[in-house]
């Protein structure tokens, strides 16, 4: 009889273990989605960062801001997933899906993926600008000998780059502000504008 009882009591307590530890790792896992949702501000989509997980509750793929994705990594990483998880590779998003709307980050939505991000819009608006003004630059050196023809190099350097896609560094901002102050480029402009007049 005694040992009846003492497996019933070692029982319920093995159990009521096993329901304390759940218990923690329900509130660990809670705890962890509410820092998923707190850390996913932004101010840029450069700010966000795709995180592949294939975890349960947690999903495929999160966001979280760059600075918190390491440490919220680690974390979902040591928690028991709580059932199979099967993410297909179509499923996936990747980092050119990612915005920042409102400050957190966000898939932009599929009717949306072809429209640009705020970011793509001004990285398209700095390389159109430079690319005029490489233009211009072209235009007034051609024929003006060694030096020009060294300069013409560089130019057209930084005009593949434009054309591959590539925002115009703050360095190819200073170089192109010098040649066009040195070759008084504005001034020639206006000049060959009222010529076509």
């Amino acid at each position: 009889m005694s040992v009846r009882i003492s497996l019933f009591f070692s029982a319920a307590l093995m159990t009521a273990g096993a329901s304390i530890s759940s218990a923690q790792h329900g509130a660990q896992a809670d705890k962890l989605l509410q820092d998923i949702y707190k850390f996913n501000d932004c101010y840029s989509a450069s700010d966000c960062r795709l995180i592949d997980i294939n975890k349960c509750p947690y999903g495929c793929q999160i966001l979280v801001n760059k600075r918190q994705a390491s440490q919220i990594t680690k974390r979902i990483q040591a928690m028991p997933s709580e059932c199979n998880l099967t993410c297909s590779k179509q499923a996936r998003r990747t980092k050119d899906q990612v915005e920042c709307v409102a400050r957190r980050c966000q898939f932009r939505s599929k009717r949306d993926r072809s429209k640009p991000t705020p970011e793509q819009v001004a990285v398209r608006k700095q390389i159109d600008s430079a690319q005029a003004r490489v233009q211009l630059l072209r235009d007034v050196l051609k024929g003006r000998g060694l030096h020009a023809k060294r300069l013409e190099t560089k130019l057209r350097s930084l005009n593949e780059r434009l054309k591959r896609g590539e925002a115009p560094t703050e360095r190819d901002y200073v170089v192109l502000t010098q040649l066009e102050t040195q070759y008084k480029v504005l001034g020639l402009a206006g000049a060959k504008q009222k010529k076509k007049k």
